[in-house]
């Protein structure tokens, strides 16, 4: 599921823009880049650890888009979901 800022800073009993602020006070990155981070971590461990298709860890890791997911996968960790596959395979 998609989340929103709006729901999340709902559940904090925060208005968005507080729940922004003090989230990135907190924890230096805003919600969206922690979430994002996480995302590409659990797709470092499937891709590492797995055989499943890459367009099937993007989707499991809550990405919409494969263009997307290689593109920020790329941009975190200097290489594509393919070829960190290939240098990070445990055996």
């Amino acid at each position: 599921e998609p989340l929103r800022l709006t729901d999340v800073a709902r559940v904090g009993g925060l208005s968005p823009y507080h729940f922004l602020r003090v989230f990135k006070q907190a924890f230096g990155e805003t919600p969206h880049q922690y979430l994002t981070g996480r995302r590409i971590e659990n797709a470092r461990r499937l891709l590492a650890r797995t055989d499943r298709p890459v367009t099937d860890i993007c989707l499991d890791v809550g990405f919409r888009s494969p263009g997307s997911f290689a593109n920020l996968f790329r941009r975190h960790t200097q290489m594509s979901p393919t070829v960190f596959r290939r240098e990070n395979r445990l055996r």
